[in-house]
């Protein structure tokens, strides 16, 4: 297809659908379950003709984007108002794709409430063909995937956060495995600690403390590991190059699914 693919559905010619019209009220909702199951679908429903004409949508798609029958059946992807530009293109290239007998796995698109409101959705496409009835369209389940795509956003969010406090912070931030193993330490311990981030491969968290606290110090994260948070710890680093450096903080032990993942430690030095 040359030229814009959406401007296929801009030709206002061809806009009789009475096979297709026939067909689903013959074929698809020939029985009372089958009408059931289409209108009371947890799944939003569309059928569309092969010229990208909305035929019918069931219940849900009403429910979910507040639009009412006479603002979807009969209009085009490109007139409908819950699809922004360029959910309009993913979808009509997909579509497209279909029509051609090309397999789509199912894809992510933008939709508009009718308030305004975003929404997510996922889109399973199916060409249904009929070539004695000569009818092809195309059933679009969408399933509402808004909190998801919520809750992954927070937790970008929440990441990018984190990074930008354990880059940038004054305090030494350091991450053990159960094992005291270095998961991970933040800019300034390793400035202050005088290690460079390969060398923490060959070292435990025994190798940075004084002799005289490693007792205390393994006590206290041995408690983390159990779920328990200590406050106000006491203890003395010992640097690359020997230096000793006295610091106070807090150890918290960090879980999934209740199963122990590591242990999270703030430093601040006692000498600033």
């Amino acid at each position: 297809m040359k030229g814009d693919p959406l401007e296929f559905f801009n030709d206002p010619s061809d806009t009789s659908n009475t096979a297709e019209y026939e067909y689903i009220d013959k074929i698809l909702m020939s029985t009372e379950r089958n009408k059931i199951l289409f209108d009371w679908s947890p799944l939003a429903i569309i059928i569309v003709s092969n010229k990208g004409i909305f035929l019918d949508a069931n219940r849900k798609l009403y429910d979910w984007l507040g639009y009412r029958p006479d603002e979807v059946i009969g209009k085009s992807f490109t007139k409908v108002s819950f699809l922004p530009d360029e959910s309009k293109k993913i979808i009509v290239n997909n579509f497209h794709k279909r029509m051609r007998g090309e397999k789509v796995p199912p894809y992510e698109v933008e939709l508009i409430h009718k308030n305004g409101m975003k929404k997510y959705g996922e889109i399973h496409g199916n060409l249904l063909s009929d070539e004695a009835r000569g009818v092809a369209m195309d059933i679009i389940m969408v399933s509402d995937i808004t909190e998801k795509k919520k809750a992954f956003k927070n937790l970008n969010n929440n990441e990018e956060i984190y990074r930008i406090l354990f880059e940038n912070t004054d305090e030494l931030i350091q991450i053990l495995d159960a094992d005291g193993n270095f998961v991970d330490v933040n800019p300034a311990w390793l400035k202050k600690l005088e290690y460079s981030k390969e060398e923490l491969g060959n070292i435990t968290v025994k190798n940075i403390l004084h002799e005289d606290q490693i007792n205390d110090f393994m006590e206290v994260f041995n408690k983390a590991t159990r779920g328990e948070s200590i406050e106000n710890i006491k203890t003395v680093f010992i640097s690359k190059t020997g230096k000793e450096i006295s610091l106070q903080g807090i150890i918290n032990g960090f879980f999934k699914d209740e199963r122990f993942i590591a242990t999270v430690g703030i430093f601040r030095d006692n000498l600033k």
